[in-house]
């Protein structure tokens, strides 16, 4: 309904599955590249994860207790600084855009789930994820897919991706007038990518990449997504990519 958050939309909750999904393959994709890592808390090894995005760091944590690393984050507003410390996240406020306040070389992993959507300077979040990895350190990135099958056939008809916020309400498209989520606190898609947008901004910074992959369709049954997904990431809800610094 026109004037209602994209929360109160009756599309939502088939759009939070997908993205609750999507957070189950990010914590597949960490312990796959780290061979299941949960045990360096058993090894006395200090390894340290920083969730650029932290939000209220629940994620974080869940993320970090699987992985056995010890979890970091950053968000840019004091409330959710405060939560994500409750709930052990070693968390600072940061304007993403202006720097990291961390030290080059810190970390052993970094990861940000839906976040590079809402910076604005891309290249320098790049710069400050190579600054901050130790070499041979990963990282994970992911992001709604402005080619995903729904945004296409928008686009087909000549109207507004959904993934593409021109506005504080969705327009130019059948959710036009929708503001836009309370749970992100209103924070638009500034940028918006593609699978090959993704990797080359990634290999442009010295990075290499190891995987592209994609989660998601709208409106067809899960297990046939999941197949869709893996056949062709290009075209998924949500895309993502492993990095290692080089």
């Amino acid at each position: 309904m026109k004037g209602d958050t994209w929360e109160k939309n009756s599309n939502f909750q088939r759009s939070n599955e997908a993205y609750l999904e999507n957070q189950n393959l990010f914590i597949q994709k960490c312990n796959k590249l780290l061979g299941g890592g949960g045990n360096a808390k058993n090894h006395n090894l200090d390894y340290k994860l920083l969730d650029i995005g932290c939000n209220d760091g629940i994620f974080t944590k869940i993320l970090s207790d699987k992985i056995g690393y010890t979890p970091y984050g950053v968000d840019f507003l004091e409330d959710l600084i405060v939560n994500a410390r409750n709930n052990g996240v070693l968390a600072k406020k940061a304007n993403i855009d202006s720097g990291i306040p961390f030290d080059n070389s810190f970390f052993d992993l970094i990861v940000s789930n839906q976040v590079i959507e809402h910076v604005m300077e891309t290249d320098n979040f790049f710069k400050e994820i190579y600054r901050l990895l130790k070499p041979n350190g990963y990282a994970i990135i992911s992001c709604p897919n402005i080619t995903s099958f729904h945004n296409l056939g928008l686009m087909i008809f000549g109207m507004q991706p959904v993934s593409f916020h021109s506005s504080h309400i969705q327009v130019g498209n059948p959710l036009f007038g929708t503001k836009i989520g309370e749970l992100s606190s209103g924070l638009r898609h500034v940028k918006i990518f593609t699978a090959p947008a993704l990797k080359d901004l990634a290999t442009h910074h010295g990075f290499e990449v190891l995987d592209i992959y994609g989660y998601g369709h709208y409106y067809i049954p899960k297990f046939i997504s999941s197949f869709l997904s893996k056949l062709t990431p290009r075209y998924s809800i949500y895309i993502g990519i492993v990095l290692k610094k080089l």
